[in-house]
């Protein structure tokens, strides 16, 4: 899992439309919020952890 946060809309001349810039946050990383500058959002606290595959097999 990963939050994609896209930038600066344009229309390209065939009429599709883009984006200049793309970031890609990872889950254990935090995020500015553009209309709050003094917060963040912790992404661990939004994504859940990953369950270990083999902790799921019972024994």
């Amino acid at each position: 899992m990963c939050l994609e946060c896209y930038r600066e809309p344009y229309q390209k001349l065939q009429g599709d439309f883009g984006y200049r810039n793309k970031s890609i946050y990872l889950p254990n990383e935090s995020v500015a919020l553009p209309c709050f500058p003094d917060l963040t959002l912790d992404l661990s606290q939004v994504f859940p952890p990953k369950i270990n595959e083999s902790s799921k097999i019972k024994k």
